[in-house]
């Protein structure tokens, strides 16, 4: 073990000698020269990774023979008139390696290919067992098409299995006589600044950040239908782009060892969203819940906006939720009736502590109000609101408490409406009027109260 160098040749094994098996489990640094007829079998590290650099391995008189162990392949490799076999080792690829002469790999064997590899084989290349695409420290972007060998007419690949590493969604095809990887999701194994989507990308994980994975901020002004994946220790950092709005739909966001901030933009979002012991911070964007919405973990808003529909949408918090800034906006789901003094909603809701402290309780409507009860921030109907169908309705109360005291939008319909109460605004809102008629009233009847 250690460092192999040589100014014209590191190794050379002349034509009358015999070497039965040369181990690199170091590096081996310069052109290695086998001259005899006799196959030179190498083997490769088992838990270390032997390095070939600096040179060429000349083989031509007869095959070179990879066995076992791990191997990263950065030297051209010469058998003019034979075969550079992989039996059974694992080797790596980094840059794009010639070989000139013939490739065969044997089901045991295995080729890793960076996204800046391949292997160009002069002759026939004939590939069975797996074929890696790419590192676990490569980034991968959807669509991205990689060829990860390259033979003369011929060559087969039809039992080669192409896979990816974990977290990383890769089918391989065939394309004349190379051996393709067609990149399916974004995968971040390296540094990558900002990554930014307009279009729309689905998958189970549509975006993946290893471990050792380092993304700055995502940019997602378009549609990611499926999961988002962080398993780095760095925060994921979402924000917009412009007043585009970016949706979050049909998945989940699982980032358990770091938080999950939106930072700026507008998103819809129908995922579930998972911190674990961290939080999801919104210090200026607009989450638009788009359903009920389960954080498993904390929320914390320092600005922005949570904008949530009455009977469609709210946020489910397993740990703590810290409302201390921005505005909670409520807007009806149009189709349905409220009552006054019932609860329409619940708009956040923490299995641990909620705290509510400066944040602007908007209900965005002129006849609810926002206000907490225990654990729960909830939404209270001050006057009558009217979006279904009623048979008939009749009001006994004085109801005064809102802005507007009965509303009807324009898709409700009531047969006979009796007002035997008081209907009155209240307050100095710009748009206050007791009564709102919109839709459809057959048949009303205004009583006095006794």
């Amino acid at each position: 073990r250690g460092l192999i160098t040589g100014s014209g040749q590191a190794v050379t094994i002349r034509s009358n000698a015999t070497l039965g098996l040369l181990i690199n489990s170091a590096v081996i640094a310069g052109t290695i020269l086998n001259q005899s007829a006799r196959d030179l079998s190498i083997q490769g590290g088992d838990t270390v990774t032997g390095t070939f650099s600096g040179g060429l391995i000349a083989n031509t008189a007869s095959d070179l023979v990879f066995t076992s162990g791990r191997l990263l392949l950065n030297d051209a490799v010469d058998v003019t008139g034979h075969t550079l076999r992989n039996t059974g080792a694992t080797v790596t690829l980094t840059d794009t390696i010639a070989v000139t002469g013939a490739y065969t790999q044997a089901s045991g064997g295995k080729l890793v290919v960076g996204t800046t590899g391949q292997l160009a084989v002069s002759g026939l290349a004939t590939v069975a067992g797996t074929v890696q695409a790419g590192l676990a420290t490569d980034n991968f972007t959807i669509g991205q098409v990689s060829t990860l060998v390259s033979g003369a007419g011929g060559s087969d690949y039809g039992a080669a299995a192409v896979v990816g590493v974990g977290g990383m969604n890769v089918t391989g095809s065939v394309a004349g006589d190379s051996l393709l990887a067609l990149h399916s999701n974004y995968y971040v194994g390296g540094t990558w600044g900002t990554l930014v989507n307009t279009g729309s990308i689905t998958g189970a994980s549509a975006l993946y950040i290893a471990s050792g994975g380092s993304l700055g901020t995502l940019v997602n002004a378009g549609v990611i239908d499926g999961g988002v994946i962080n398993d780095s220790a760095r925060d994921l950092t979402i924000a917009g782009q412009g007043g585009t709005l970016g949706r979050f739909i049909n998945g989940s966001i699982v980032n358990t060892n770091a938080d999950v901030v939106f930072a700026s933009g507008r998103f819809g979002i129908s995922d579930a969203i998972a911190v674990g012991s961290h939080t999801v911070l919104n210090s200026a964007a607009s989450l638009a819940l788009e359903s009920l919405v389960t954080i498993t973990g904390n929320y914390a808003q320092a600005g922005g906006t949570l904008a949530v529909t009455l009977g469609t949408s709210g946020l489910q918090v397993s740990g703590d939720a810290t409302l201390a800034g921005g505005t909670v906006a409520v807007s009806p789901y149009t189709s349905s009736n409220y009552l006054a003094g019932s609860v329409t909603g619940t708009l956040v809701h923490a299995d641990g502590t909620l705290s509510v402290g400066a944040v602007t309780l908007d209900s965005g409507l002129l006849w609810t109000r926002n206000t907490v009860v225990g654990n729960d921030l909830v939404n209270i109907a001050l006057g009558d609101y009217i979006g279904g169908t009623l048979a008939s309705l009749e009001n006994t109360l004085t109801i005064s408490g809102g802005s507007m005291a009965f509303y009807e939008a324009s898709v409700g319909s009531i047969g006979t409406f009796t007002n035997s109460g008081a209907l009155a605004a209240n307050g100095t809102h710009a748009g206050n009027v007791a009564v709102a008629v919109w839709g459809r009233i057959d048949t009303l009847h205004q009583r006095r109260p006794d």
